[in-house]
């Protein structure tokens, strides 16, 4: 067998040579050969593919429970619903893991995942600061219990 016209094989991205067949798929049949290999940054460039997953939950707040197996077309019984889980807290102004709960609570609400019921204000001369009645509702989604793929 001789090696006449077997040159060394062609480049990535070069031209299909006359008489070979085009390759189509990820060169979209426009006569290039697709490179021998892809840049894993292209595929993937945020890293997610690596990454563990996440569910992001129902109706814009997270979700708790077992993940569900939901279909668009599932009627509504199966759907997830929004629960809320309601917090009371007394918090003190001159203690710093207070003032870090606060900022959290309110980091909560802000981010549409809460809901704030009711705040109060009231200075206290023995401790030289204030003291925060905070009544609020965190807000999740689940699935009724029996609802599930039922």
């Amino acid at each position: 067998m001789s090696d006449e016209g077997q040159g060394a094989p062609p480049e990535p991205g070069s031209p299909v040579p006359a008489g070979q067949p085009e390759i189509h798929g990820m060169a979209g049949g426009n006569g290039h050969r697709p490179p021998k290999t892809v840049d894993p940054k292209l595929l993937d460039p945020h890293g997610t593919l690596n990454a563990p997953n996440v569910f992001p939950g129902f109706n814009g707040v997270p979700f708790r429970g077992v993940i569900p197996d939901l279909k668009e077309n599932d009627p509504d019984h199966k759907q997830p619903q929004v629960g809320v889980q309601a917090h009371v807290e007394i918090l003190a102004t001159n203690k710093a893991e207070d003032m870090t709960r606060y900022e959290e609570i309110m980091q909560t609400i802000g981010n549409g995942f809460g809901q704030l019921g009711a705040e109060e204000r009231q200075y206290d001369d023995s401790i030289k600061g204030w003291r925060i009645f905070v009544r609020w509702w965190e807000l999740y989604s689940y699935v009724p219990k029996g609802r599930v793929n039922g």
